[in-house]
């Protein structure tokens, strides 16, 4: 098998993973100073928050490519912490526009309710070629 090639398909299944995933924080905030996810235009010059527990700063470079408006501030909490300050800012005017989820606990918070539909973003394009199981742990009964 070609390394180089398994390595590119990797870095592809992690960006449609994170954009299968993400969490559009904002969708559920209770400050009337955030927008709807609905809303959002990725197009316009605007800077949001993501947060992860790892550097996700190659999957931001290839976005920025196709949304070069868009700025995207990136925080690492450490993984041993990071569910912990997800929960406590969930819902409120602190969360993060998007939040990386890991396979381990993405289910907690796809059955939350507090994530968004990012079918209107794209994501259906971007997941093309991902594994299905990949794709379904993003999504719920609904």
């Amino acid at each position: 098998m070609n390394l180089a090639k398994n390595w590119k398909n990797l870095c592809l299944g992690s960006v449609a993973l994170l954009a299968t995933v993400t969490l559009v924080a904002c969708g559920t905030s209770t400050s009337s100073s955030k927008k709807s996810a609905g809303n959002a235009d990725l197009n316009k010059k605007q800077t949001i928050t993501l947060w992860s527990f790892t550097t996700m700063q190659p999957q931001i470079d290839e976005l920025k490519k196709e949304k070069p408006n868009l700025t995207i501030k990136q925080v690492v909490v450490p993984y041993a912490n990071f569910q912990t300050k997800l929960d406590s800012v969930l819902g409120t005017d602190k969360a993060p526009d998007i939040v990386a989820l890991d396979a381990g606990f993405v289910e907690k918070y796809v059955q939350s309710g507090k994530l968004t539909n990012l079918g209107d973003y794209g994501v259906a394009s971007a997941a093309k070629g991902n594994y299905q199981y990949t794709l379904d742990m993003g999504k719920d009964s609904k």
